[in-house]
């Protein structure tokens, strides 16, 4: 999406706008924000400690994924920034900052977080270990096969653990197994591309910026599959493919999951699915939900405003600078309404 390649902008790498994007903080930052837009348009009252096991959680995330991404067979230079970042500081992230930041999170959330709010903050980790799994580490064929059996292991525990019912044990159970065959079965790598990874990352996202709120508010508001969290969920695979678009020739060398590459023709549809999208929420969504809507529908329209005024001029930046951007477009809006709230 853009005529600038990473070799044209060595400088832009260190320009103070992108160490945000390059410490991993910017996917923190706006998930507390929309978490806090959730709390305040539902008027639920989040503890401090929510709010910073959130941002914790989604930093240490994002570490590991960007971490298993380095490990791609590319030439520094052929590497997005935040890529090559990882590489040169790898030992760091993987020896310091990630084993910090978990054992962090562990004692904030043992401190501050309610039980039930664990067991449901344990089953969105597992759904987040899956994704890693299968879009990052799927590379490494050690981590891939050691994580998918840890993951499974895990996961038929805590289903026998929990006071579930047997039909649902036994079935969740088999459809695990059954995952963990297709994905040790090379000729069955491809099914993992059939929906596209922006549309889950967006998802669990969005689960991640509700989840607090749903449990609150007795999943009165922001339950898994609500209207609000799928608004949301929307917008982040928007913001996703967006980042998509305009790092395709990185993401060729360094990221063949990429809707770019499974689905090439997302990049002359862009346009069409984010106009789309727009009218939808500013029309369509108020009329039909309850009121409470209204603070995050005008975020959410702001938000596909200023991606498609993004698009519309990103030919004019480096992917770089298009790629942060593309966050503060799903950031400003929040910032801007709580404002002025």
């Amino acid at each position: 999406m853009t005529n600038h390649d990473l070799s044209d902008s060595p400088r832009a790498r260190n320009q103070w706008w992108l160490w945000l994007n390059l410490l991993s903080l910017d996917a923190p930052i706006v998930a507390v924000l929309w978490q806090s837009a959730l709390a305040h348009c539902y008027r639920v009252k989040l503890l401090p400690g929510t709010q910073i096991t959130l941002f914790l959680a989604v930093w240490l995330i994002y570490m590991v994924d960007r971490v298993l991404d380095s490990y791609a067979p590319a030439a520094v230079d052929r590497m997005s920034a935040r890529h090559a970042f990882y590489r040169r500081n790898r030992k760091l992230f993987s020896m310091v900052a990630i084993p910090a930041t978990a054992i962090l999170l562990a004692l904030l959330s043992l401190m501050t977080i309610p039980a039930a709010v664990m067991i449901r903050g344990a089953t969105l980790a597992f759904l987040v270990a899956l994704y890693l799994l299968h879009f990052a580490a799927i590379k490494h064929r050690i981590i891939y096969i050691t994580g998918n059996i840890i993951v499974c292991v895990i996961g038929i525990a805590f289903l026998w653990w929990l006071p579930l019912p047997q039909n649902f044990r036994v079935g969740v159970s088999c459809g695990l197994l059954g995952m963990f065959g297709v994905g040790l079965t090379p000729r069955w790598h491809g099914v993992f591309r059939i929906v596209p990874k922006e549309l889950i990352c967006g998802y669990l996202f969005a689960l991640g910026c509700s989840l607090n709120v749903g449990f609150y508010s007795m999943d009165s508001f922001a339950s898994p599959f609500s209207p609000e969290v799928l608004l949301m969920a929307l917008l982040f695979s928007l913001n996703c493919v967006a980042i998509a678009c305009y790092e395709r020739k990185t993401d060729a060398v360094a990221d063949p999951n990429s809707i770019s590459h499974t689905w090439p023709g997302i990049v002359r549809m862009y346009p069409a699915l984010l106009v789309t999208f727009g009218v939808f929420a500013a029309i369509v969504v108020p009329r039909a939900i309850h009121p409470e809507m209204l603070f995050l529908t005008v975020a959410v329209t702001l938000s596909t405003a200023f991606l498609a005024a993004l698009h519309v001029f990103a030919r004019r930046f480096t992917p770089e600078l298009s790629r942060v951007l593309a966050d503060v477009a799903v950031a400003l809006p929040i910032v801007l309404l709580i404002a002025r709230a």
